[in-house]
């Protein structure tokens, strides 16, 4: 017996949910294991960078104490101040990124104990030349125990390192697969909903005649729509991680272009013509900026793809941080910075961290030639139209920037300078931006042609810890070439 229109609409209905159910359900678990391999991939890269941050921070310190027992200036001992709470934090993160893997475990107490007898060694350094006695690294035995320890740092963190780039290559292998089964599965299960569907209209407007099928295919087509949206916001998303993935493989050639530069250096030797040599010192410049700019393309594209949770964030400390990072650049250009009251907020605390960092070193590095750069920081609550903003203002007393090329310093890779007169990829104001966004806020920037420039940062204030109350950093004045955060 044939079965009534409303019996067949409710059959197909029955068939359709049933489904679609199957299919988003498939679709979802191969989608959530997709984004479980792509994070143990992430994983396996914050590890490398780790390593990478320590090797680098000991050998800051280790060229600064060098410089202060050669020469006893102060400057040269910046490095060592945090040194040791940012190595501590770099191996807790390590111990807490392969609490997965005995044998990193290992390698890492290794590390540790090493990293411990080499600051205890430049600390011995450090207090030999204040004492007026010459250094250890001038007593062969000394020497030779301290290059010990450094040439062994560095086999655990190759080790270590050699370690990860297989995990990593294992993994990607694994999220490609993943991957790949997860676009088979919505790609299959997009084929026979589309099938499903088709055969729903073919039946459904044979019966209802020409308005069913017009109401019908006017449906089919919003949810066409609705899903190419959807699935054009994935492709975005899954764009900028490979983008973030792609910027690592591409500075294992300029590694290798620069290492075998400087072999072929060595093996000429003084028989090196000096047309030659200019030219290999063109290929290792060339080679060191493009390193410059996959490292500023790899910090843009991680203001989303590696960013951090929010928490709290005491943006009082954050400068002061910011300060003691850049006491080298206000030494050498005789500046201070200023840090006025500044709030407590809800917020990532590397990226806030870089936003101060990039827009202070900014202000220190385009100053006037002849005139000290001088700085200020303060923090203001502001009602505006959407409701009450933080405003994180940067002024200084800089060359300014014309009308017209305001809209552009906040655009990936705009410079507005030579590289022969200021250092820089153009990056940084971008970043901030990409930074402000992630935010909810924006930033904006006003300046006078040679007499400086303001860059305001605004967040929401409801982004604000409930309760908190605005941090501080109580002003300070001091001499040229100082500046401190109290």
């Amino acid at each position: 017996m044939a079965l009534s229109l409303p019996r067949r609409l409710a059959l197909g209905y029955g068939v359709g949910l049933v489904l679609l159910a199957g299919v988003a359900g498939a679709g979802w678990r191969s989608a959530r294991g997709a984004r479980a391999d792509a994070a143990w991939v992430m994983h396996t890269y914050q590890v490398i960078d780790t390593l990478d941050f320590t090797l680098s921070r000991l050998r800051g310190v280790e060229l600064g104490t060098g410089a202060y027992v050669l020469t006893g200036d102060a400057r040269a001992t910046a490095p060592y101040r945090t040194a040791d709470a940012d190595l501590q934090r770099a191996t807790s993160t390590l111990r807490r990124l392969t609490s997965d893997n005995p044998r990193q475990q290992a390698r890492l107490d290794t590390l540790s104990r090493l990293v411990q007898q080499e600051l205890a060694m430049l600390a011995r350094e450090r207090l030999a030349r204040m004492a007026g006695r010459p250094g250890q690294r001038e007593f062969g035995s000394a020497a030779l125990e301290n290059e010990r320890i450094t040439d062994e740092i560095r086999r655990q963190v190759l080790a270590m390192r050699r370690e990860e780039q297989g995990l990593l290559a294992d993994r990607m292998e694994v999220a490609d697969a993943s991957a790949a089964r997860a676009d088979l599965t919505i790609g299959l299960g997009t084929v026979l909903s589309i099938l499903f569907g088709a055969v729903s209209v073919v039946s459904i407007t044979r019966e209802l005649g020409a308005r069913t099928r017009a109401d019908a295919a006017l449906r089919l087509a919003e949810a066409e729509a609705r899903q190419v949206a959807e699935e054009l916001a994935q492709s975005n998303a899954q764009l900028e991680e490979f983008a973030s993935i792609a910027s690592h493989d591409l500075q294992e050639p300029l590694r290798k272009v620069q290492a075998f530069a400087d072999r072929a250096r060595r093996l000429a030797g003084e028989e090196l013509a000096p047309e030659a040599a200019d030219c290999l010192s063109r290929a290792v410049r060339a080679t060191e900026r493009m390193q410059t700019l996959i490292d500023d393309l790899l910090a843009y594209a991680r203001v989303s793809a590696a960013a951090c949770a929010f928490g709290p964030v005491d943006l009082t400390q954050v400068a002061r941080e910011v300060i003691a990072d850049l006491e080298a650049r206000i030494g050498m250009t005789r500046g201070e910075v200023v840090a006025g009251p500044l709030p407590e907020v809800t917020a990532d605390a590397m990226q806030m961290r870089q936003l101060l960092q990039n827009l202070v070193g900014n202000a220190l590095k385009f100053h006037r030639p002849g005139v000290p750069p001088v700085v200020t920081v303060r923090g203001e609550r502001r009602d505006g139209p959407s409701g009450a903003m933080w405003a994180i203002v940067v002024a200084d007393n800089g060359i300014g920037i014309d009308a017209e090329s305001l809209h552009r310093i906040f655009v990936p890779f705009q410079r507005l300078h030579g590289r022969s007169e200021y250092e820089g990829t153009g990056m940084g104001l971008a970043i901030c931006r990409k930074i402000a966004a992630r935010h909810g806020g924006t930033i904006t920037a006003t300046s006078t042609p040679g007499q400086g420039s303001i860059f305001t940062a605004s967040f929401p204030a409801d982004a604000g810890r409930p309760g908190a109350r605005a941090g501080r950093v109580r002003p300070s004045i001091s001499p040229p070439g100082r500046s401190r955060a109290a």
